[in-house]
């Protein structure tokens, strides 16, 4: 075999290393790619849509990714409620007392009244499908708040927004409910 003098390297070996990283190189730009799309998806949601892109990234970069797979609860109803779900792919189920209430799709946020009053989980929220989440987690959003207040004040904001929508969609659910009786 023909050994490079400078470097020890024979051919074969710098071959499979530039190949090695062309590979490195895709797959890199696929992640950005991805990542980019997330973010774009995420910034339509009313809890980013106040945040500057610095604050948006600190968001972000706390968020841990989880999957899980179709038939898999991702919290009951009754439980604890020191985390908040990102939803960003497939399809939720939400039950209460056994009973489905309804379908959730991405994106969207689960479990974020409990973090934010203490109070445990009002329902059951199991993936219909398999599902991506990002979890964002009480201590850690509450860490990251200490630092820096100005991103406490347009998160809340951003939730205040969420919610209202939340609590428009369920009253026009229940509109349509007592309308149909």
């Amino acid at each position: 075999m023909e050994r490079n003098r400078r470097t020890g390297f024979d051919r074969r070996e710098k071959i499979s290393r530039v190949q090695s990283e062309q590979r490195t190189g895709n797959e890199r730009r696929e992640l950005i790619f991805n990542q980019i799309k997330l973010i774009g998806k995420l910034r339509k949601t009313p809890i980013f849509n106040e945040l500057t892109n610095s604050e948006f990234i600190n968001i972000i970069s706390i968020c841990s990714k989880q999957t899980f797979l179709k038939n898999e609860v991702i919290y009951y109803e009754g439980s604890k409620s020191d985390d908040m779900y990102i939803f960003i792919e497939g399809i939720l189920k939400v039950t209460l007392k056994g009973n489905e209430l309804s379908l959730i799709t991405p994106i969207d946020l689960i479990g974020e009244m409990g973090v934010f009053t203490h109070e445990p989980r009002s329902a059951t929220v199991s993936a219909k499908t398999d599902c991506v989440l990002l979890k964002l987690t009480r201590v850690e959003l509450n860490n990251l708040f200490e630092k820096k207040s100005i991103l406490r004040k347009r998160f809340y904001l951003g939730m205040i927004i969420n919610l209202s929508n939340k609590l428009r969609k369920a009253n026009e659910f229940i509109t349509k409910l007592k309308n149909s009786h």
